[in-house]
């Protein structure tokens, strides 16, 4: 694996219009007017026919998935089983708690219903994957590799260039590192170790930004890493852009329809201010 070349840590600045947005169990009234609000907004835009839904036509495929690995000579001593997934168009990643090739890249074909294995990589620890979209409009100009976000522990998270025609490119590369430990204090604030289930040294939440959003760059990263959330340009530095500390934080969800608007979930025991 690369290592992270060190470099002076500078002071990290939100984009102007960058907002939060969260609710905890004392606000019970303001969400369930946002989700009002919601309602009769969908409501108004698009009819929704009353009756009992059509679903003859729906139809259901299954693949079973092997997170081990039977070439090893030595079987683990732990349960093996899938962590994380993520697709798009047709290329589907799954990552395992294996030592080995805990990363599995499939090909999907949804009209005749396949699922074929394309390569299998080993990366230490994977909690959590994305793929970045495609830069270009055309498909074909990126159809011999795309590019993978990848969690880990230690905050670490790989940008790892996987390859999707083994004609072209034969070897998966990691092309970048962002190395959330390094942003991080070494104060009491920062030394909570569990939030619930889930370590918080662990990267178990990323995603990248949606399309529409046009305060930032594509793809830049969202990641959560010692119940801090962090904001990073995937494709020109290092360092993270805006860095937010947000006490008993677990997850997100970025929305599709506002730039820069971020729902957060977690176990907040207090209402806070950012």
């Amino acid at each position: 694996m690369m290592s992270s070349q060190s470099s002076d840590e500078q002071p990290c600045r939100p984009p102007r219009n960058f907002s939060l947005m969260t609710f905890d169990d004392d606000d019970d009234d303001e969400y369930y007017n946002y989700l009002n609000y919601l309602s009769v907004k969908s409501t108004k835009s698009k009819r929704v026919q009353s009756g009992t839904p059509n679903t003859r036509n729906v139809k259901s495929h299954y693949w079973k998935i092997d997170s081990s690995n039977k070439d090893l000579d030595q079987p683990s001593s732990r349960p093996i089983f899938n962590t994380s997934f993520t697709i798009q168009d047709n290329n589907l990643a799954v990552g395992s708690n294996s030592d080995f090739e805990n990363l599995r890249i499939y090909k999907l074909d949804s009209s005749n219903n396949y699922l074929t294995h394309q390569s299998s990589i080993s990366l230490p620890d994977i909690h959590s994957l994305r793929w970045l979209y495609n830069v270009t409009e055309n498909p074909s100009d990126m159809q011999d590799f795309k590019f993978l976000l990848s969690g880990h522990t230690q905050g670490v998270v790989n940008l790892t260039m996987v390859p999707t025609d083994q004609h072209s490119v034969r070897n998966a590369e990691i092309i970048k590192r962002f190395n959330h430990a390094k942003h991080i204090t070494s104060d009491s604030t920062n030394m909570k170790m569990t939030i619930g289930d889930k370590c918080t040294n662990t990267i178990y939440k990323l995603d990248v930004t949606p399309r529409s959003w046009k305060s930032c760059n594509m793809n830049s990263l969202l990641s959560i890493y010692r119940e801090n959330i962090f904001f990073w340009d995937t494709s020109r530095s290092n360092l993270p852009i805006l860095k937010n500390k947000v006490n008993g934080i677990t997850s997100f969800d970025a929305s599709r329809y506002q730039d820069s608007l971020l729902a957060l979930s977690g176990e907040f025991a207090n209402k806070q201010q950012w």
